[in-house]
Order: C-alpha cells, then structure tokens, then sequence
C-alpha cells in the first residue's frame, strides 16, 4: 500500500487519547515517526 492510498483512507478518522481528547489520526506522524497500536476492550 502506497502511503497517498492510507492517507485518503484514514482521512477525517480520528483516535482517543488515554485523557478521552479525540486526536486526527494524521496529525499523529505530522512531524516525528510514529507507532500506533490499536486495543478494543471486550467486556
């Protein structure tokens, strides 16, 4: 996958931080590299 594909892809989402502020997914790599690990709470 090319990196203009992800970024239409991912374009408007957004995630929460660990303080509940929901944060553009894009501007997360904005200006540093980045590793994102999504966790789902089942319960």
């Amino acid at each position: 996958m090319q990196y203009s594909d992800l970024k239409r892809k991912i374009k408007g989402l957004t995630v929460q931080s660990i303080d509940g502020e929901d944060i553009p997914v894009e501007s997360l790599w904005a200006s540093r590299r980045v590793m994102l690990a999504f966790l789902r709470h089942f319960g």
